[in-house]
């Protein structure tokens, strides 16, 4: 071990102190297009000396990293990186553990139209042997993020003749070889925004756990899924109501090939129709009460009751 490496060890075996770059502009060939990011870098150090004697040489200089990035991205600017994660693996060992820092983590975020992209990755470096690996207990994310659409979604009668925007965040955590690495996220953004759009659910509780089952239909190497659906119109006064669901590959696997398909012809705002997925439904449908329902928010009721066709 080096001198520099005890030195660094013996100041802050904890590495309470982090020495952050946030959204700095990055462009580069990715996934055979150009694309244009923003990169978050956190480098985890001490600079406790640096504090102590208000001298930056003890610490990592930001503007030094801000400026390491932008000509790793000058010197490569004709290479094509193959995955998001392939980017932020070249940036941890050419640029990132340059740095006076061993344990590090990089955002790589991407906005498009109708959602962004975000990229976590979590690197240490042992020095002995310069092999960098993934942080323990700290699993590589991508999150779509504010993906919104337009669906059928709702139990009151006016909810079924209005299309209505849900507003979607999907994180999943794939292993090395996942697709959604070596493909990118654009074929589940897709495949995802289809079925919403073309889906008839009364509850958004069935609508996040058939999309949970879909992404581990459509994409390989996942390990842990969370899917999260909030309805902005929904209520007044707030802005937005929905829910949450989680499911880890060894959770649903079972139930991967069970994702509810809907026939198009009762997908429509033309007709009074209602997904009948199970016995109970069946007998909403054909209940007066439930028909007599409307979702009147302009009024403010506050229960269906106060509501008339």
């Amino acid at each position: 071990m080096t001198q520099t490496r005890q030195h660094s060890t013996s100041i802050g075996n904890d590495l309470k102190d982090t020495v952050s770059v946030k959204n700095l502009k990055f462009s580069c060939q990715l996934y055979n297009q150009q694309k244009h990011l923003n990169l978050s870098l956190d480098l985890k150090t001490s600079f406790l000396k640096a504090g102590l004697t208000d001298d930056l040489k003890y610490s990592i200089n930001y503007a030094v990293l801000s400026r390491a990035v932008k000509e790793f991205e000058s010197a490569n600017e004709n290479k094509h990186f193959t995955s998001f994660k392939n980017l932020g693996e070249s940036l941890f060992k050419d640029v990132i553990f340059k740095q006076n820092s061993d344990h590090a983590s990089l955002n790589i975020d991407e906005h498009q139209s109708s959602n962004s992209v975000q990229v976590k990755l979590h690197r240490s470096i042992n020095r002995d042997d310069s092999s960098i690996t993934t942080q323990e207990n700290s699993a590589d994310t991508l999150k779509i993020c504010d993906l919104k659409l337009m669906t059928i979604i709702g139990v009151f009668t006016e909810e079924r003749f209005t299309k209505q925007p849900v507003v979607l965040d999907i994180t999943v955590h794939p292993n090395s070889e996942s697709s959604l690495w070596t493909g990118g996220p654009d074929k589940l953004v897709s495949q995802i925004t289809k079925y919403i759009e073309n889906s008839n659910f009364k509850t958004v509780e069935a609508l996040v756990l058939n999309v949970c089952k879909l992404v581990y239909q459509i994409s390989s190497g996942v390990e842990k899924c969370e899917v999260k659906v909030i309805k902005p119109d929904a209520i007044d006064y707030t802005d937005g109501v929905g829910v949450s669901v989680i499911r880890t590959k060894q959770e649903i696997e079972a139930e991967v090939d069970d994702v509810v398909a809907f026939d198009s012809s009762d997908v429509t705002v033309d007709k009074f129709s209602i997904p009948n997925l199970n016995s109970e439904t069946a007998a909403i449908a054909q209940s007066d009460e439930h028909k007599s329902h409307t979702f009147c928010k302009h009024h403010h009721f506050t229960s269906p009751s106060q509501c008339t066709t």
